[in-house]
């Protein structure tokens, strides 16, 4: 009997006061919500977990990081669509989009993102 399918996981840390702050790749839904964080050293590191994100995401869905789009999965419990970010990608396959489900993950000055085929999180 053969085991379990192997699973494509990557998981990237990142040391968020070691990477540059650039929020060329941002939307404005990502501006605005590091815009209200208190503090410039937070602000900071959101930018630079998003970035990684963004890149990471979109060197996986050869798709450029700021034109990636995000919604919400639809709730196991409700049908709302407050579930798990999912990624919608202009330019690549649908299919492409499905298959990619992510995690960020951030505390203080260290921020970990795991890109798999399937939920992670």
């Amino acid at each position: 009997m053969a085991g379990p399918d192997p699973v494509d996981l990557n998981v990237v840390i990142c040391s968020l006061d070691e990477l540059p702050a650039d929020a060329s790749v941002l939307d404005a839904r990502e501006i605005r919500r590091a815009g209200r964080l208190h503090s410039d050293i937070d602000r900071r590191r959101f930018v630079v977990a998003h970035t990684a994100l963004r890149r990471e995401l979109g060197e996986r869905l050869e798709a450029d990081p700021a034109a990636l789009k995000f919604s919400r999965a639809p709730c196991g419990q409700c049908g709302g669509l407050h579930g798990r970010p999912i990624v919608l990608t202009p330019g690549a396959c649908a299919a492409r989009s499905a298959e990619v489900h992510f995690s960020l993950s951030h505390s203080g000055c260290q921020a970990l993102l795991a890109i798999s085929q399937t939920p992670v999180g």
